[in-house]
């Protein structure tokens, strides 16, 4: 019969307790991967924009974007300014993000300034949205899973040290 592992002596405990930990960290690494698992998405193309929302988020999509605006001509910069290069600029772009910038830089900005924008958050805000729907982000229900196994992860841990300090009093 195998002793009870709360009643191991110091060193022998704490090598129980480090392999409960390992246990416990491999068991909710599993349980992410089946409750997290999944095919690609098979609709998802290659937008740059996309791609750039996944590396870094809201701000990555807009530099992005910004950068293929002025590599294409649509918006200039002068000294420390960017501005639309034309007036015609909006009808030659078809993403939101774009036309949003382009509405944004009707009126001269630094960059800075772009990125602190309404619009222009929100247009880069639907591209997450979008990868959230393709399961690529995580949503809401993925973060709340998230926590609760690493809650129960916790508890399991606290439980074992509780019970053998409680051995101590």
């Amino acid at each position: 019969m195998l002793p009870n592992p709360l009643e191991l002596p110091g060193p022998r405990f704490l090598v129980f307790y480090l392999l409960l930990m390992i246990a416990v960290a491999l068991a909710i690494v599993i349980l992410r991967r089946i409750t997290e698992g999944g095919e690609m998405p098979s609709e998802l193309g290659f937008d740059p924009y996309q791609i750039a929302y996944l590396r870094g988020g809201r701000d990555e999509a807009t530099h992005v974007a910004a950068l293929s605006l002025l590599d294409r001509g649509l918006i200039v910069s002068e000294e420390t300014q960017l501005k639309v290069a034309d007036a015609s600029a909006a009808r030659k772009v078809r993403r939101p993000i774009e036309r949003a910038i382009l509405e944004r830089l009707a009126e001269p900005a630094t960059a800075a300034e772009l990125y602190g924008t309404g619009e222009v958050q929100r247009a880069a805000d639907a591209l997450g949205d979008s990868l959230r729907n393709l399961g690529l982000l995580p949503g809401p229900q993925t973060r709340i899973v998230r926590v609760l196994l690493f809650l129960g992860g916790l508890a399991v841990m606290w439980g074992v040290f509780v019970a053998r300090v409680g051995r101590w009093v």
